[in-house]
C-alpha cells in the first residue's frame, strides 16, 4: 500500500500494439485497457467494456460511450439505455423503438383491489389500468383523439 509500483503487468512487444493489456496495481486494482485503474475493476475500450455469458445466444454485454451514454444489452432479449441526461430507453427484439416505453404482456387486474404493485401498468379492450397503492388499481378509459 502507497506504492504505485504494479503488481502485474501483460502487454506486448509488438509496437502496433503499445500499452498495457492487463493489470493490478499495489492496491489489488485490476486494469484492463488502462494502466492505473481507480476501481477494483477498471475496463478501458472504445467498444464494448464487458460481455457476461451463458452460452453463444445467452449474454449480456456493457458498453459506455462517449458522454456516459450507458447501454445494457442482451443476446436476446433486448437493450436498456440511459443516456448522458439520464433518458432511460428500453428496446425490444423485432420492434422500432425510439424514446418510448415498450409494455408487453399486460396482466389485467379484474377487481380493484387484486395484487398489484405502485406503478405497474396493463391494459386491454379500450382501458388502461395502473396500481396506485398497494393491492390498489384505478382504470380509465381510452379513445382515439
Amino acid at each position: 500500500p502507497g506504492s504505485t509500483a504494479n503488481i502485474v503487468e501483460v502487454n506486448s512487444a509488438n509496437s502496433d500494439l503499445a500499452g498495457d493489456f492487463f493489470v493490478i496495481d499495489s492496491d489489488g486494482n485490476t486494469g484492463i485497457g488502462v494502466t492505473d485503474p481507480d476501481s477494483a475493476l477498471e475496463v478501458f475500450s472504445t467498444t464494448t467494456q464487458q460481455k457476461w455469458s451463458y452460452d453463444a445466444d445467452s449474454f449480456a454485454t456493457l458498453t459506455v460511450a462517449d458522454g456516459s451514454a450507458t447501454t445494457l444489452a442482451s443476446g436476446e432479449s433486448g437493450n436498456i439505455i440511459i443516456d448522458a441526461a439520464g433518458l432511460l430507453q428500453l428496446e425490444a427484439p423485432a420492434t422500432t423503438v425510439s424514446n418510448e416505453f415498450v409494455l408487453t404482456s399486460p396482466t389485467v387486474p379484474t377487481l380493484a383491489d387484486d395484487p398489484g404493485v405502485p406503478g405497474q401498468i396493463s391494459w386491454e379492450n379500450g382501458f388502461v389500468y395502473v396500481c396506485v397503492a398497494a393491492n390498489t388499481w384505478q382504470r380509465a378509459a381510452l379513445s382515439t383523439f
